[in-house]
């Protein structure tokens, strides 16, 4: 069998996304069941699926083996050996985005991504409106988002970046302060 049928060959390197459990309990889809809803992020985890990466949930040291770290919308006390975790896991090479916005009262956004020179502003501002991003392509409309400061801007919204990115080391950490644009009830 193994003759007439051998292992394909990977035609593309596994990319595996990993959502992190650590810091946040944003509600993500149950076998695969989207409820719609204004807090959950299963459009959005679904959507990393359809465009060929593999997500795992997962907290702590299990996530040093993702190629990217994703926070949505942190939420909980981050303990100070999983920050050096994650500072040596940027280094080295690897890659965070973190999204949070102005109905997430923690702060714990802005602890995570202080450490790489950035941070959520708030009070937000401006309040909402159409998102200016690069040429080409589409210019969604937020409800409201928090301003970040540090890194290069990448997306603004009057003016101000709302979306910035910064090198750290080897890896990369990617800033979004409008993380309700993509809930359930607005990607849905």
């Amino acid at each position: 069998n193994k003759t007439a049928m051998p292992e394909p060959k990977a035609h593309s390197p596994m990319i595996r996304i990993g959502m992190d459990r650590t810091v946040c309990d944003a509600k993500l889809p149950k076998n695969g069941f989207i409820a719609g809803r204004t807090t959950d992020f299963g459009q959005f985890e679904r959507s990393i699926l359809r465009l060929g990466y593999f997500t795992f949930r997962a907290s702590g040291e299990d996530l040093s083996d993702a190629n990217v770290i994703v926070f949505l919308k942190p939420n909980l006390s981050i303990p100070e050996k999983f920050k050096k975790q994650l500072a040596q896991y940027v280094k080295d090479g690897g890659k965070l985005l973190v999204m949070d916005s102005p109905d997430n009262n923690s702060k714990s956004g802005s602890k995570l991504i202080h450490q790489f020179g950035m941070q959520f502003k708030r009070p937000y501002s401006p309040a909402g409106g159409k998102l200016d991003v690069s040429s080409g392509w589409p210019a969604p409309v937020v409800k409201n988002s928090m301003v970040v400061q540090g890194g290069t801007p990448f997306v603004k919204l009057g003016g101000k970046p709302v979306g910035a990115w910064k090198q750290f080391g080897k890896g990369q950490v990617w800033a979004i302060g409008f993380a309700t644009r993509f809930t359930d009830n607005r990607m849905g």
